[in-house]
């Protein structure tokens, strides 16, 4: 049977789910080729995600250079807080999970992830 065509822009990544938590759920390990797509594919979910963000900054930063560093530093922090949260390990596992149910060939084996759910760190406290 052939293998499924790889993707070469991110519709794979359309039906994530927005709530992604810490589980305890069997995590993919992928090839490094998927592994790029999915960074690739959170980059751009993120910068959608905070679109208004990013807006604020490239309006201030047009026109500077040097100055940019000073006069933009609150637009710049307000996007880099907004991408992070889409970053976090529970969304990267949540695209890991949509591609590897995508394109299974991909999937080098599956592996129990390694961090605490906010459950597990009250308890231990």
């Amino acid at each position: 049977m052939p293998r499924p065509r790889e993707p070469k822009d991110y519709e794979w990544c359309d039906n994530v789910p927005l709530n992604a938590e810490l589980t305890k759920d069997p995590v993919p390990v992928l090839k490094a080729i998927a592994e790029g797509r999915i960074d690739t594919a959170l980059e751009e979910f993120s910068f959608k995600k905070c679109d208004k963000q990013a807006q604020e900054f490239v309006h201030c930063a047009q026109g500077r250079f040097f100055s940019l560093l000073y006069s933009c530093k609150t637009e710049n922090r307000a996007m880099l807080d907004c991408t992070k949260k889409y970053r976090s390990e529970a969304f990267r596992d949540v695209f890991r999970r949509a591609y590897a149910k995508q394109y299974p060939h991909a999937v080098l084996h599956w592996k129990t992830p390694e961090y605490e759910t906010p459950a597990m760190e009250e308890s231990t406290q």
